[in-house]
């Protein structure tokens, strides 16, 4: 499978030491496009993500819908919470939704820790080697 044919960087090219105009936060669905065309506009852009972007996840299962719904499930990505909805355990344990933990009766919400947010398992693609060739950034 080859990288999507991308058009180069534009804008003026800034150097390493050029003062950061924007920090953003997460390369999720909005997190990402955001950095990405500010970038692209020709400003100085930092983008932090909590997730790695670890190799051994192979991202093109993500791309592809059908293979989508296991990304939530790959130990290389999983992030687990869950969330106590009610104080009251009686009424927690009539939920539908109701998982029991340790901590007591909880609400799943699975999370992805990887390059591209929750973006990865909400059926949106994501794609890691596009990044340098849009901001002509090695980084």
């Amino acid at each position: 499978m080859t990288a999507p044919n991308i058009s180069p960087a534009i804008g003026p090219a800034l150097p390493p030491d050029a003062p950061v105009e924007y920090i953003v936060v997460g390369s999720g669905a909005g997190g990402g496009p955001l950095a990405c065309n500010l970038a692209r506009a020709g400003h100085k852009v930092v983008l932090f993500e909590a997730g790695s972007d670890d190799t051994t996840f192979n991202d093109y299962s993500a791309a592809v819908p059908f293979f989508t719904p296991f990304t939530s499930e790959s130990p290389v990505i999983r992030w687990d919470y869950f969330v106590q909805h009610y104080a009251n355990d009686a009424q927690a344990l009539r939920d539908t939704k109701n998982v029991q933990t340790p901590d007591g009766p909880r609400i799943w919400y699975p999370r992805v820790g990887a390059v591209g947010g929750c973006s990865v398992h909400s059926f949106l693609f994501r794609s890691t080697r596009a990044m340098p060739i849009l901001t002509s950034s090695r980084t």
